[in-house]
C-alpha cells in the first residue's frame, strides 16, 4: 500500500505510457483515457487497443435541431418585417418613401428563392424554400415542418451542406444579406440612409445651435437698446419735470 515508484524502481513492472490514437488520420495523444477536447465536441473512452482495424464513427440525424434553428430563423425575420412595415408605413412612417426601407423589403421579399448553394445539383435543396420557408401575400414568413422533414428525409447530407460556415451556405447568405443592406457607402441601402440621416441630424444639430447663438445676441442686444431707452425716458422725464416747474414759475411771477 505504500508503494512509490519514485523511490522503488525495483517493484514497477511497467512505466505508464500516455494513449497514442488517431482521428481522420490526424496523430492525437492524450495521458488519460477519457478524451475530452476533440474536434466538434467529441468525447471518446479508450478501452483497449485496435491496431489495423479502425473504428468507424457515425451519427444519427436529429431533425429538431435543424426544425429549431429555421423556426427561431423564421421569428427573427418576422420581427424584422414587423419592425420594417412600421418605421416605413406610407402614412405616419419615419421611413414611408425611404430608398433604403424600400430596397430591404425587395431583398425579404427575395430571400426564400435564392441560392444558398449555388453549387447544387437540380434535385438537391439550395433555398430557404427547399427548408420549409415561405413569404405569405402579407410579406411575413411562414415554416412548414413537414416540408423541412420531407427534404431532411430525401436530402440530409445537402441539408447539412447548407449550414457549412464557408462561402457559401446559410450563414454566409445572411452574411451578405446583412452587409448589403447596412452599407453605409450605398446611398440606395438601409444603411446609406442610416448615414445620411445622421448626416442631416448634425446639419440640424449645427443650424440650432447657430439659431441659439443669435437668439442670444438679438437678446443682449434688445436689452442693451431696452436699457438705453429707459435712460432716455428717464431724462426727458427730468426734462419735463425742469420745464413743468420753470412754466410754474412764470405763471406765478406774472401774477
Amino acid at each position: 500500500l505504500s508503494f512509490n515508484p519514485a523511490t522503488n524502481q525495483s517493484q514497477l513492472r511497467e512505466t505508464a505510457q500516455d494513449a497514442l490514437f488517431e482521428l481522420d488520420t490526424v496523430a492525437f495523444s492524450s495521458a488519460s483515457n477519457t478524451i475530452t477536447d476533440l474536434p466538434e465536441g467529441l468525447t471518446f473512452e479508450l478501452t483497449s487497443t485496435n491496431v489495423g482495424t479502425p473504428t468507424e464513427i457515425s451519427f444519427a440525424n436529429d431533425p429538431s435541431e435543424v426544425t429549431g434553428v429555421i423556426s427561431d430563423l423564421v421569428v427573427t425575420l418576422n420581427a424584422i418585417v414587423g419592425i420594417l412595415s412600421e418605421q416605413a408605413a406610407a402614412q405616419g412612417g419615419t421611413l414611408s418613401g425611404d430608398a433604403g426601407a424600400r430596397e430591404l423589403r425587395r431583398d425579404l421579399s427575395n430571400l426564400t428563392s435564392i441560392a444558398i448553394d449555388p453549387n447544387a445539383a437540380a434535385d438537391e435543396p439550395s433555398t430557404l424554400a427547399d427548408l420549409g420557408v415561405s413569404l405569405t401575400r402579407d410579406g411575413t414568413f411562414e415554416f412548414d415542418a413537414t416540408r423541412l422533414n420531407e427534404t431532411l428525409a430525401s436530402n440530409p447530407d445537402e441539408v447539412a451542406n447548407l449550414f457549412t460556415l464557408g462561402p457559401i451556405g446559410l450563414f454566409a447568405t445572411f452574411d451578405d444579406f446583412a452587409r448589403n443592406n447596412t452599407l453605409s457607402s450605398d446611398p440606395g441601402s438601409l444603411g446609406g440612409s442610416v448615414a445620411r440621416y445622421e448626416a442631416q441630424i448634425e446639419r440640424n444639430d449645427e443650424r440650432l445651435t447657430r439659431i441659439a447663438q443669435q437668439q442670444e445676441n438679438l437678446r443682449e442686444r434688445l436689452t442693451r437698446d431696452l436699457i438705453a431707452a429707459q435712460d432716455a425716458v428717464t431724462q426727458s422725464q427730468s426734462t419735463l419735470d425742469f420745464l413743468r416747474l420753470q412754466f410754474e414759475l412764470n405763471s406765478s411771477d406774472s401774477n
